[in-house]
């Protein structure tokens, strides 16, 4: 089991972190991670779980981040052909 990592070390308000994001934990043995370097960063500040996540959890977060969109070459969507499946967070 890992200790969770206080990152909350500003010396003023104009550099602390953002709501959410006070707290680090690193995955821990079994734990699910992902090849995505984004859903592992929410994973690790406990916004996300490990265990895996439904395209509404993970709508949530990228509207609470403010992930654009159409970030995708062909410029749909990210989540248009998802709408029925689990994302895993592996």
């Amino acid at each position: 089991m890992s200790t969770p990592i206080d990152t909350n070390h500003a010396t003023d308000t104009n550099h602390a972190p953002p709501a959410g994001f006070e707290t680090w934990t690193p995955a821990a043995e079994g734990d699910s991670v992902s090849p995505c370097p984004f859903l592992n960063t929410m994973a690790n500040y406990g916004i996300l779980p490990r265990t895996g996540i439904t395209q509404p959890k993970l709508k949530s977060v990228l509207e609470l981040a403010k992930v654009d969109w159409a970030f995708r070459e062909d410029g749909q969507a990210l989540l248009d052909g998802i709408s029925k499946t689990t994302l895993e967070v592996a």
